[in-house]
């Protein structure tokens, strides 16, 4: 949340009553809820297999969340002018990486079975992106499969257990 001096800002609520809360990093509105995936990983680029690379490092966190949903059937693309996951116009996963000192943070957020009513472009343009849709693992399931996926049975691919 955004700070006052020493103090946490309340949050404002969206007309659908969602907080919303500033804070200092880059992008338009990043929206973390309820049926997403989040995966922030803290890796040290300088360390092999890595590299020194943003780019690098952003192209294989891309590649990590395609090859989760051909997995399960979905075919997951790249977009030329932005970053993140698409299944035809829609994102179905936003990545965003920053890193200090090669230490990276950030990662991305994969829309499993999130309610997509948060994405209405009338409270924000999801990642500042006009003209785009946003879709989940859940709602494309259903069209390819004729059935939904939940959180548990999606993230076993991605989060090793421990």
């Amino acid at each position: 949340a955004g700070t006052d001096g020493d103090h946490a800002l309340p949050p404002v609520l969206a007309p659908n009553g969602a907080p919303v809360f500033r804070i200092e990093r880059g992008g338009e509105v990043t929206f973390h809820g309820p049926g997403q995936l989040v995966v922030y990983p803290l890796v040290d680029l300088r360390r092999p297999p890595f590299k020194k690379d943003l780019h690098w490092y952003l192209r294989a966190v891309e590649e990590v969340v395609l090859q989760m949903l051909k997995s399960y059937g979905i075919e997951g693309t790249r977009d030329e002018e932005n970053t993140g996951i698409w299944v035809g116009d829609s994102k179905i996963a936003a990545v965003g990486v920053s890193c200090s000192r090669w230490i990276t943070t950030h990662g991305f957020a994969i829309n499993v079975s999130s309610d997509l009513s948060y994405f209405d472009t009338s409270l924000i343009i999801p990642c500042g992106i006009e003209g785009k849709g946003v879709t989940s693992i859940a709602q494309e399931m259903k069209k390819i499969h004729g059935e939904n996926s939940g959180m548990d049975e999606i993230s076993p691919p991605i989060v090793p257990p421990s």
